[in-house]
């Protein structure tokens, strides 16, 4: 069963009239959902765009968080095989280079003093 952008809208605009969308509630079952996708691999439940919107958000506002609490913590969850060091660099990787930076840019930033340090 597919998503499309039309029944995204449909559910939101649903949920808008009866009760506000919980943020929590929301990324809990993308995180449930995204989970049996994937060990079912049936990893066509999740169109390109909707990567694209979950990890553009996701990015933006790990980013707002730290800057405007002026602290870091964790951007992925830190439990057992949550997330492996090769799809961290995949990620990493395409996101560099989809906003046109390269690993000296990232190195620069890397080694920026953190809050706190």
């Amino acid at each position: 069963m597919k998503a499309s952008a039309d029944a995204v809208e449909g559910v939101l605009e649903m949920r808008a009239k009866s009760k506000p969308l919980d943020p929590a509630e929301a990324a809990d079952a993308i995180w449930v959902r995204a989970q049996q996708a994937l060990a079912d691999n049936e990893l066509d439940q999740f169109s390109e765009e909707s990567v694209q919107q979950l990890m553009t958000s996701a990015v933006k506002l790990f980013a707002a968080k730290v800057e405007a609490e002026d602290r870091f913590f964790l951007p992925v969850l830190d439990r057992e095989g949550a997330l492996t060091a090769t799809e961290a660099v995949v990620a990493v990787s395409e996101i560099l280079r989809a906003v046109d930076l390269n690993p000296f840019d990232l190195a620069m930033w890397f080694n920026r003093k953190r809050p706190g340090t």
